[in-house]
Order: C-alpha cells, then structure tokens, then sequence
C-alpha cells in the first residue's frame, strides 16, 4: 500500500515511514499537528511539524475474504506441530523455529525457504499483507518487530474471539527460556505478543 501525504513543513511521509513512524499501523494517513495520523485511526510520533495538513490522498486496499480450505489446512498443519522443540533455521517435525512453522503451515504458498522479514515482503510483493490486527482471522499469517523496529517473529492465527481481553490466539515456535517449543499463544487487541515484539503486518495466503 503507497500513502501520499502533503503536510506543510511535514517530513516527507515516505521518509517518516522509512524511519519507523506509523509502522505498526498501516502505514501514515495524515499530520495531526506534532504527530502522523495513521491509517487504522491511531497517532504517531515522529512527524513533529505542528502544521496542518493538506486533504491527504490515501490508496487503501481492503483485506481479501479468507480461503476457508487454505485457513484450515494451516490451522490443522501448526496444531499438529504443538511441542514440536524450537530449533534455529528448522522446518519440519524434528525441530522448527518461527518462520520454519509457519512454511509448514502453507507448504505451497512461498518459493522457498524464508526468514520471517522475507515472508512478510513477499506476502507484500503478492497483495496478500494487509490484514489489520483487528481483522486477523484463523489460517492467517501474522509478523512481530522487536524493538530495534526488524521483523523478528512470525506465528499462524489459530482462533479470534473479539469480546476476549486477548483476543487472537496464535501458534508460535518459542525460544523463550520457559517453553523452547511450539506453543499457543495469546495476542493484544493491538496485535502485540507480550511487552517485547510489537504488530508488523497480517498475511492472508490466497
């Protein structure tokens, strides 16, 4: 998705988003005084020009429905890995770490073996990323920044429940210290996983 935003005395939107601005949420929709509208209604540091903006123009794709046969394959694919222990660059039965489990779940959507940052740009490249945290649903793909901003994680969504306090719960291959396995997992209504790993972006595999 291209967002084009004219603000007097704004940083460039293009050049705030390349440095981190908005990233979590869709992409830049407009200035609000010192700080960027972004596309899913939230605000964001980083703008800092106290100006107001001119009508942006905003090109916003929404998601596309779900495959249900897809979704339930790749639910069914990381359910069945559950345990499974979490070994760096693994992808199979014996041992897998994140973005190895989520290529199980979908074996005949990527081109080959990737790490997370790459599946999140191909998901891009095939108009398949732009699934608010709001809108995940079972079978999607969902990706993590840490805190230096790179995509770091990836997990498949196993089931939504909107009136939970935690509503998206996910399959994860885990390295934390306490459970070194594939596990379930919980997600924030802002698509955060626990304090460190913030909301990338949500795939939807055609």
């Amino acid at each position: 998705m291209i967002t084009i935003v004219y603000c007097l005395g704004c940083v460039p939107h293009v050049e705030a988003a390349s440095r981190g601005c908005c990233s979590y949420h869709g992409g830049v929709s407009g200035c609000a005084g010192s700080r960027l509208m972004c596309v899913d209604g939230s605000e964001s540091v980083g703008c800092g020009c106290g100006q107001v903006a001119i009508t942006p123009q905003v090109s916003a794709v929404k998601p596309h429905a779900p495959n249900p046969v897809r979704a339930e394959k790749a639910v069914n694919q990381a359910v069945s890995l559950l345990g499974t222990p979490y070994v760096l660059g693994g992808s199979d039965s014996q041992g897998t770490d994140c973005s190895g489990l989520v290529q199980q779940a979908v074996p005949d959507y990527f081109p080959r073996r990737m790490t997370a940052a790459d599946q999140l740009g191909y998901l891009e490249s095939k108009g398949d990323e732009n699934v608010p945290a709001k809108e995940l649903q079972p079978g999607d793909l969902v990706y993590f920044r840490d805190a230096s901003g790179a995509v770091a994680h990836a997990a498949v969504v196993e089931r939504e429940n909107s009136s939970a306090q935690r509503p998206t719960g996910i399959i994860a291959a885990s390295s934390n210290v306490e459970h070194v396995s594939v596990v379930r997992e919980t997600l924030g209504k802002d698509g955060s996983l626990g304090e460190g790993l913030r909301y990338a972006g949500g795939g939807r595999p055609r």
